[in-house]
């Protein structure tokens, strides 16, 4: 019997003004929606979000954090949400540098307000999974969603936002779209004129709604893969754990056949009983009939509660699409992969995914002409779209002006990969997780600077061949690799320099992790 469905109009949604001056909703529909969402503030401002969002505050002298999402110290797994927050506030509390540094050790999916004196910042998780948009006209507004600062300021779309509208029968609309991807706009850009994106590593101040990068802040530089596995796998099973302690019982991991799901179910060994595994598939799909495949192996061979879903929505579709268009400005079609995982998905559980490793891994560097480590606006645009449209340079010159995306600025971090954790992550990524919150909020395991930027001091054959995802499995887990991995619609054989880890290393490391938990190491 299908479920019935959540609302969908701004599911998952939030919208922060300053207090005493925010707009008047246009209709009963939004007045009575926002009238239920939850109230917080912090200095000058009011923050109201749906009941989905956990909400949690920190105080440290003159220093204030309010946070809603989740969030987690991976330099210190053991302590509660409450407990990394109160840390971030009074990082912000001793200077600038310090808070930043509290950043870069957060995990999670999460948007932030931050508050030292009279000056107020915005800032997203790691990739910016947890969007946030706000407007350039008047007083403040900043929200989950575009369409709703348009609601509420009256807005329509902007002559590219129409270009993008589902349906356009317009060639060049045809044209234009990338990936069936509608809705991920260039730069900083959205569907409508004055309303801008923030994007991951800068931060917005509030009063004057200019943005700043606060990474990278030094050079990557490489590291012996040895070191960057005794550091990057305790984080990971730490962070695994902290799920498992926070919302077990409450979890889903998606499993596909790929290396990224293999190294999260890796992570999850010692806690794998307090959660739920799954694979999605759409019907007669041949990609996902071998993830099935594969996933259904790996759930036999080691004990896992595993379970298939299929993709497809059911009858509760229809009246929710007016809901659903006004939600995404009509950009985003019917809506019918979001339904499916309203329909399946169980109510209130996290979902934990495997996406965001494509950063580390050199993902447009598999162009050669993205290879160089040279870059303008227009190469931007290129790599934005391939073959290249002359109008998206003038978005990507904003893009660049605006965040400090800079030669100077990247420091040693490849441009590409820079643009990938900016753009197909804080762009593509963070849609995709807005559009889930139909049914249901994200984690991932690895979304935290810190993290990343282990992973990333490599050089660049070593991480397009994965082989540090490989040593991380090897220490996690090895036996999982005694599956096949299927990726790139084909099953694909380890590459030459993964070498597997000596029982001995297994052995050792699970005594360092006992004693980690037992308090032992730091």
């Amino acid at each position: 019997m299908t479920a019935a469905l959540p609302n969908a109009l701004f599911p998952g949604g939030y919208l922060v003004a300053e207090s005493g001056r925010e707009p008047a909703a246009p209709d009963d529909e939004l007045r009575a929606l926002l009238a239920g969402w939850s109230e917080a503030r912090i200095g000058p401002y009011v923050v109201r979000c749906d009941a989905s969002w956990r909400v949690t505050r920190g105080v440290a002298g003159d220093a204030e954090v309010l946070l809603w999402g989740t969030a987690m110290d991976v330099e210190r797994p053991l302590a509660t949400q409450a407990e990394a927050v109160q840390a971030v506030a009074a990082a912000l509390a001793r200077s600038d540098a310090a808070f930043l540094d509290a950043l870069d050790t957060l995990n999670g999916a999460h948007v932030m307000i931050a508050r030292r004196g009279e000056r107020c910042w915005a800032v997203q998780d790691a990739t910016g999974m947890e969007a946030l948009c706000y407007d350039l006209r008047g007083d403040l507004l900043a929200a989950s969603h575009p369409a709703l600062i348009a609601a509420l300021r009256g807005y329509e779309l902007s002559p590219l936002g129409r270009l993008w509208i589902w349906g356009n029968p317009d060639p060049r609309a045809k044209e234009l779209r990338m990936f069936g991807g509608r809705y991920w706009f260039p730069g900083v850009t959205t569907a409508y004129e004055s309303v801008r994106a923030l994007t991951p590593n800068t931060r917005l101040d509030l009063a004057t709604r200019t943005v700043a990068r606060f990474w990278p802040r030094g050079l990557v530089g490489v590291r012996r893969p040895a070191d960057i596995v005794d550091a990057v796998a305790p984080r990971l099973q730490g962070t695994a754990a902290w799920v498992a302690r926070e919302y077990g019982g409450a979890t889903q991991v998606s499993l596909s056949g790929g290396i990224d799901t293999r190294l999260t179910l890796a992570a999850t060994r010692e806690v794998r009983d307090a959660f739920g595994y799954f694979t999605y598939e759409f019907p007669k799909h041949h990609v996902h009939q071998n993830d099935i495949k594969v996933a259904t192996q790996l759930a036999e061979r080691f004990g896992l509660d595993h379970r298939t879903w299929p993709l497809y929505a059911g009858p509760a579709l229809k009246p929710s699409q007016p809901a659903w268009r006004r939600t995404h400005g009509g950009l985003n079609g019917l809506g019918r992969i979001e339904f499916a995982w309203a329909e399946h998905y169980p109510t209130g559980q996290l979902h934990v995914r495997s996406n965001v490793l494509e950063v580390m891994r050199g993902f447009y560097l598999k162009g050669p002409p993205n290879r160089p480590d040279r870059f303008d606006a227009g190469k931007l645009a290129r790599v934005f779209k391939g073959g290249g449209h002359p109008e998206f340079t003038p978005h990507f010159e904003e893009f660049m002006a605006v965040t400090d995306f800079s030669a100077e600025s990247k420091q040693d971090v490849h441009f590409s990969d820079l643009f990938y954790w900016e753009q197909r992550l804080g762009r593509w990524h963070a849609e995709l997780v807005r559009r889930s919150k139909l049914s249901h909020a994200t984690f991932i395991l690895w979304n935290n600077r810190r993290v990343l930027e282990l992973m990333m001091a490599r050089p660049l054959d070593d991480r397009r061949r994965a082989l540090i995802v490989y040593a991380l499995i090897d220490r996690l887990w090895p036996e999982v690799l005694e599956v096949p991995v299927f990726s790139g619609a084909h099953y694909v054989d380890r590459p030459d320099g993964a070498r597997k880890t000596r029982a001995r290393d297994v052995k050792d490391w699970g005594r360092w992790w006992a004693g980690r938990l037992a308090g032992r190491h730091g």
